[in-house]
């Protein structure tokens, strides 16, 4: 996990130490030249400031719980930033690993909910030789999700068809919990390692290829079609929708998107195209 670069970053790390205090001893204490820059009037992360938040880690973890074949609840808890993803895995309740990693440039272009399945992508491989052949359970802050696990394959968008079907050797189960209850892979979404899986992006990405080569347009229509689609009100606004998410409720989405909001994982968004599961390219009105 990378050192916090704002007081922003650095009140998200203290509130995961905090939530994880029963792996720190006298965290009170420990932690005091962390609060002490938060309360400074200029930021300055120095050599304090780092031996701090290693030392605080190194107590975090060397008091994990080790992999137990005999545990009865094995879960995975990940969550995504608008840079990186974050996950841990607990065996009954008890953290036994941490992982991060930072998103291209390409997968920051992703939609939310094709964000927080990659998540769950990168934890499955990670965590790969404690998950396989058991009962997992993965917990999310994206609801969304949750309802995708129960649909068939068939029925969802290319790209997260593809990173369905990575995850079936495992035994998956997914939850929603709110984002505050999970500050843990918040944190790690937030203050990711810098390493990109190019393997899971060049995965992710291999259908949406294929679907594009298959649409009898040329290149000079296709291009035609992708300027007026960022000029038509509608489809602009379903592609700001998917470069930033869907709100939580329904009450709080635009009046013009509600017809689409049972079907919002249906949609998806390439290279400045919009397209609808079952009906193909949407092109612009003019």
């Amino acid at each position: 996990m990378s050192a916090p670069k704002s007081k922003e970053e650095l009140h998200t790390l203290l509130g995961m130490y905090k939530y994880l205090s029963r792996y720190i001893p006298n965290l009170s204490t420990s932690n005091q030249p962390l609060r002490d820059l938060m309360k400074a009037k200029v930021w300055r992360w120095d050599g304090i400031h780092e031996a701090t938040r290693n030392t605080i880690q190194d107590s975090i973890c060397k008091n994990l719980a080790y992999f137990s074949q005999h545990a009865k609840l094995t879960e995975v808890v990940t969550d995504t930033s608008q840079h990186g993803v974050g996950t841990q895995l607990l065996m009954d309740g008890a953290i036994v690993a941490f992982a991060s990693r930072s998103l291209s440039e390409t997968v920051k272009r992703y939609s939310q909910i094709e964000k927080e399945l990659l998540a769950i992508t990168f934890a499955c491989k990670h965590f790969h030789q404690y998950l396989f052949g058991r009962k997992v359970y993965v917990t999310t802050d994206h609801k969304p999700l949750e309802a995708n696990f129960s649909k068939a394959i068939n029925r969802a968008p290319p790209r997260l068809q593809r990173m369905m079907l990575a995850i079936q050797p495992y035994d998956l189960t997914c939850h929603y919990r709110p984002g505050k209850e999970i500050p843990v892979a918040d944190t790690l979404s937030r203050l990711y390692l810098p390493d990109v899986d190019k393997e899971a992006e060049s995965e992710g990405e291999l259908a949406i290829h294929t679907f594009f080569k298959q649409i009898p347009i040329t290149k000079k229509r296709m291009e035609h079609i992708r300027q007026e689609s960022l000029h038509d009100e509608e489809l602009s606004i379903f592609m700001q929708i998917k470069e930033n998410g869907w709100p939580e409720n329904r009450k709080d989405a635009l009046v013009s998107t509600t017809p689409y909001w049972n079907y919002r994982d249906e949609l998806v968004v390439n290279n400045g195209l919009f397209f609808q599961k079952g009906k193909g390219l949407s092109f612009p009105k003019h």
